[in-house]
């Protein structure tokens, strides 16, 4: 009989009583899993952020982000301001030079984000960017102007189908996730090796005034289109070789402005429609054994062409 009573006394004790005696432990447990979250600037450190909260979620205005309200955000979209009078929001410019992501994690349906940051400074970025990782629903992601972050494990979102970076700089190292289908690069540069060889669901591969040191796209039977060009008229100085061996079916190969690439190395590519490579003087010869192109084939003046198909019926250019 002691043992019982002292059971119920540490039962009250520890999660009290109601007005009638009962012991209210479980809608104790059940009003903190429903709390609200405040639009504060402990759970949303970056103002402008805030501020696109309560603008776009918070529909009845109490600065307060409801289970409802957290629970039906699938897309969120934080776009970029200028430092200005007139600028959404109104706030200093160090607000949009730092997006902190600090508070994002709370929308845990999140299917779509995309994050511009202002280039307003040298060393405008993302702060706290950890804290996207645990959006584990992500398909698509957009990030716009970073020289902060410098690691990337875009491995840790599991679900994540399209990734668009754009002004990243300073990038030290970079993962993918196996799942994703479309990846585009633009204005990226840092001291990373890109390897995509583990990205087997990877479809088509676009990268514009692209500045890392190396792409290894190993063996993928998906990867259909590959895109590496300059939209600015500077050459690409960092990529000396291409292996599109491994990649069985793909059927587009367009690269251009790459001053110092040597050697493409060609094998059983039996599905390629358009093979196009401007490159500099370095780049001297082609050798297309066992591969078949059915439609283009551009390259520079004065580059060799070896073992083309006897087949061959498509255009042969130089320029």
């Amino acid at each position: 009989m002691k043992k019982i009573l002292l059971t119920i006394t540490l039962a009250v004790i520890l999660f009290g009583t109601n007005s009638s005696g009962y012991v209210y432990a479980e809608s104790f447990k059940t009003s903190i899993q429903n709390a609200d979250v405040a639009i504060s600037e402990e759970n949303f450190p970056n103002a402008y952020v805030r501020y696109i909260i309560k603008e776009k979620i918070d529909k009845n205005n109490d600065n307060m982000l409801s289970e409802n309200e957290i629970n039906t955000v699938t897309k969120l979209s934080i776009p970029a301001q200028e430092a200005a009078d007139d600028n959404v929001g109104g706030f200093d410019k160090s607000v949009y030079d730092t997006i902190d992501c600090k508070g994002l994690e709370y929308f845990t349906n999140l299917q779509e984000l995309h994050i511009y940051v202002a280039q307003n400074a040298k060393q405008s970025g993302l702060k706290n960017f950890n804290q996207v990782y645990k959006l584990n629903k992500l398909t698509k992601l957009t990030i716009s102007c970073d020289s902060k972050v410098g690691t990337w494990y875009f491995d840790k979102l599991p679900d994540l189908k399209e990734l668009h970076l754009v002004a990243i700089s300073k990038v030290k190292k970079i993962r993918f996730g196996k799942k994703i289908e479309k990846l585009t690069l633009e204005s990226v540069s840092g001291t990373a090796k890109l390897n995509l060889s583990k990205v087997k669901k990877l479809e088509k591969f676009s990268a514009c005034d692209y500045n890392l040191k190396k792409i290894n796209f190993g063996t993928n039977k998906n990867l259909q289109k590959i895109d590496i060009r300059s939209s600015s008229g500077k050459s690409n100085k960092t990529i000396k070789s291409i292996d599109v061996s491994g990649l069985k079916n793909l059927k587009r190969l367009n690269m251009t402005e790459l001053k110092k690439l040597k050697h493409v190395k060609f094998g059983n590519n039996r599905k390629l429609k358009r093979v196009w490579i401007i490159a500099g003087e370095k780049f001297k010869e082609i050798d297309l054994k066992n591969c078949r192109i059915s439609k283009v084939i551009c390259l520079n003046k004065g580059v060799k062409v070896k073992n083309l198909w006897s087949g061959y019926k498509g255009l042969l250019q130089f320029l």
